[in-house]
């Protein structure tokens, strides 16, 4: 039945009227010229944002807050009103953002407005960001963020396509983004302040992030003997004595758990929310997402008696590949790789993933493909003004690439290869000994991982290969 369900999806999706951005350009570079870009390059298709910073000032890094004025320009759509004008601009702050793509020529922006807003229908906020429309970013965070929210993930970012004009000057095509952080409409739980010392409040209001650069509010754990990790807690920000020593207790506790528990009646899920995991897996594993499980992998825990850590929000989604292949096994160094290479050796989150995985029919995944159809379209009409603005724009991911090679490899792993992960308990022989007579066997736990057959193995599940025969078995 299952291959069924795939032949007809691949069938319905090959046959489907796709929609290709302007350009398909691959592997090159930003391209900034000395041509003068004047706002009149604007497509007229999108609301347009126009930021005025105080003196004409240039932003020059992530750090300087640079005092401006901005107004949104709805005039081309029936779906929102203009925000501002420019007799009565909205008064914000802005700063560069991001890591590696701060390094490109064009550039992501961080937004604070002096006074909460509600752009584009949104829960009001004072905080936004404008992040580059490049590789087709859009079209990707569209798909995580709507199938998240689709999942029931407790929250997703919501983003809007916009063109930007800054101090006079076209940018081209952005989008405007809710930020992640602990608000009413967005993370919403309790808020923990800097450097508490309250013991009622400090296993609380807690917003987290496992992350790939260094950050001044971050610590360093020995995720496995081999493995460290560093996660950034964004809020509380600054830490008291009291909630360092808390946060180490508490991470600390979690990876022990993660590497040491009985395989088959594990604690971890004590202390996280392993339906928010796995859907946190499904949404990465079916986009293909290499970011996944390295960095931007946030965390959020509210104040309450038996609360756990939450997986999410999504976050970061731009490179993806279309290969059929697991992204945990696909980083060259595992070692960069968190959380997920361990849980997955527990049957009782494969089992949330399988549970999880099963509102994701074929017709279910066709609708998610014309929704995100249909947002790439609402902007269709600026990706000319954009590539004018910068030629090596990298959109080289199209919705047909999308829907050819992504959701047909991505719906494969988790319908014909997911046994290949998933144990069936009734199939399993239970062990206590590696030994296979005199034939060489090759041993894999359920990463992928290769293991030493001859060494001591701890309690877990594990694929042993010998000659043609394979199978999964439990060691005590």
């Amino acid at each position: 039945m299952r291959v069924i369900h795939i032949v007809l999806l691949i069938s319905f999706l090959l046959g489907c009227h796709g929609h290709s951005s302007a350009n398909e350009n691959t592997n090159q570079d930003f391209q900034q010229t000395d041509i003068e870009f004047p706002a009149t390059m604007v497509s007229g298709a999108i609301p347009v944002i126009y930021i005025n910073t105080e003196n004409n000032a240039p932003i020059l890094d992530k750090v300087t807050l640079v005092n401006a004025t901005c107004h949104i320009d709805c005039s081309m759509t029936d779906d929102f009103d203009d925000f501002g004008s420019i007799e009565n601009p909205l008064e914000l702050t802005i700063r560069g953002r991001g890591n590696s793509s701060w390094l490109v020529d064009k550039k992501p922006y961080k937004l604070k407005f002096s006074k909460k807003q509600s752009l584009f229908g949104l829960p009001k906020s004072k905080h936004y960001a404008l992040i580059a429309e490049s590789k087709t970013i859009g079209m990707m965070s569209f798909w995580a963020f709507e199938l998240a929210r689709k999942l029931g993930m407790a929250w997703a970012p919501h983003l809007q396509a916009v063109e930007l004009v800054l101090n006079n000057s076209y940018c081209g095509l952005y989008f405007m983004i809710e930020t992640i952080r602990i608000e009413e409409g967005r993370v919403n739980i309790f808020e923990q302040d800097d450097e508490n010392s309250d013991s009622e409040t400090i296993p609380g209001g807690w917003l987290v992030e496992i992350d790939n650069y260094l950050d001044d509010y971050q610590t360093t754990f020995n995720e496995t003997p081999d493995k460290t990790v560093r996660i950034t807690h964004h809020t509380p920000e600054i830490l008291s004595e009291q909630q360092q020593t808390w946060f180490n207790d508490e991470f600390n506790d979690i990876f022990n758990r993660l590497e040491n528990d009985d395989i088959l009646s594990p604690t971890w899920p004590e202390k996280i929310d392993i339906t928010s995991l796995a859907r946190y897996f499904i949404v990465s594993e079916f986009l293909g997402n290499m970011d996944a499980y390295t960095g931007s992998f946030w965390w959020h825990k509210d104040l309450g008696e038996n609360t756990k850590w939450v997986a999410g929000p999504v976050w970061d989604v731009g490179y993806v590949l279309d290969n059929r292949e697991w992204v945990f096994n696909m980083r060259e160094n595992p070692k960069h790789v968190h959380i997920i290479p361990n849980a997955i050796r527990y049957p009782v989150f494969l089992d949330e993933v399988k549970k999880e995985f099963a509102k994701l029919t074929p017709e279910f995944i066709t609708q998610h493909y014309r929704d995100t159809e249909a947002f790439v379209k609402s902007y269709s009409d600026s990706f000319e003004a954009d590539y004018v603005r910068w030629p090596g724009s990298l959109y080289y991911k199209t919705l047909d690439w999308f829907k050819v090679h992504i959701i047909p490899n991505k719906y494969a792993l988790f319908t014909e290869d997911f046994e290949n992960l998933y144990p069936d308990p009734s199939r399993i022989e239970h062990i206590t000994s590696t030994a296979e007579g005199n034939q060489p066997t090759e041993v894999f736990d359920l990463s992928g991982r290769r293991l030493n057959p001859a060494s001591t193995l701890p309690a877990g599940i594990y694929i042993f290969h010998t000659g043609n025969r394979v199978e999964k078995r439990v060691i005590r």
